[in-house]
């Protein structure tokens, strides 16, 4: 029965995040993307959240707000609202699952398509490390090959490769405007300005001919900051990105211990991958490799 329940909440969560995308994107029309089916899903992700709401709800009420508790429950310190603390805790769950999982599975693809890169890799894992029980976050930051091999992976496949915002006040942007492209453009108060982080990590005035190429070494060389925005930037930008590269650092530096190979199954198949779009982006037909453990 709980499986059952959890089966049911992963399906309606993949639904309404494909619903949230359209309507994101249809901006004031949003309304066009809805019908029974995103209601009940809706309805039902809702009532499944509400239970833990409750518990984080109790939980906190009585208690030291300095004693050891988990993110929902700290987040009940601030507000005793259930419709913001349900809310908060689903922006978090796509947060938390769908960029990181998608990060994960591009290094992986990017690793079976370049064997020279995941060897280097390899090497410099294993001479830095040695045991698995040295990794830590700040060795893995300081791994340079590592780092570098990460970096190139968000650049080319950045886990939000399209985000908006919305002008609090009137405003302009110092180019987008005029014949070519290089004049001020206005922005009212309230208009979305919509961009594309996916198209500016592959733009050759800013990257070189070699943009579209996956090649880590470029990273030996410092970029402008605003030219590189996998987690976005400023005030906004995503609070889980030290998270997510330790994370990733982890899993890409254990797997270079254990592994000695790692190869596509169909390598024409996997440069061909298609990619899933919803509120982040994936190896849509998932990641066929074969690990040979050494």
């Amino acid at each position: 029965m709980a499986q059952a329940r959890s089966q049911q909440f992963l399906d309606d969560f993949e639904l309404v995040n494909l619903y949230l995308i359209k309507r994101i994107r249809y901006q004031m029309l949003y309304w066009l993307a809805d019908d029974w089916h995103f209601r009940r899903a809706t309805s039902r992700l809702h009532a499944f959240t509400e239970h833990f709401v409750q518990k984080a709800i109790a939980q906190r009420q009585g208690e030291d707000h300095h004693a050891e508790c988990g993110l929902l429950s700290a987040l009940a310190f601030g507000t005793p609202d259930r419709a913001q603390l349900r809310n908060q805790t689903m922006a978090i769950l796509a947060a938390a699952r769908d960029t990181t999982a998608g990060f994960l599975g591009w290094c992986f693809v990017r690793l079976a398509l370049h064997q020279d890169i995941f060897h280097e890799l390899r090497n410099a894992v294993r001479s830095t490390f040695g045991e698995p029980e040295h990794l830590d976050f700040d060795r893995l930051h300081r791994c340079a090959p590592l780092q570098r091999f990460l970096k190139e992976v968000l650049r080319l496949h950045p886990p939000v490769p399209v985000n908006n915002r919305r002008a609090k006040v009137d405003t302009q942007l110092p180019t987008g405007g005029g014949a070519h492209g290089d004049a001020p453009v206005a922005v009212r108060k309230g208009q979305v300005v919509i961009y594309s982080v996916y198209l500016m990590h592959r733009r050759v005035d800013l990257w070189g001919e070699d943009a579209v190429d996956f090649r880590p070494g470029r990273w030996v060389h410092d970029f402008p900051a605003w030219q590189y925005l996998p987690f976005s930037g400023g005030p906004r930008a995503c609070l889980g990105q030290q998270f997510a590269l330790a994370e990733a650092s982890y899993v890409v530096a254990r797997l270079a211990m254990e592994c000695d190979a790692i190869r596509p199954v169909n390598t024409l198949y996997m440069s061909q991958l298609r990619k899933g779009l919803g509120l982040t982006m994936w190896p849509a037909d998932g990641v066929p490799v074969r690990l040979h453990k050494a």
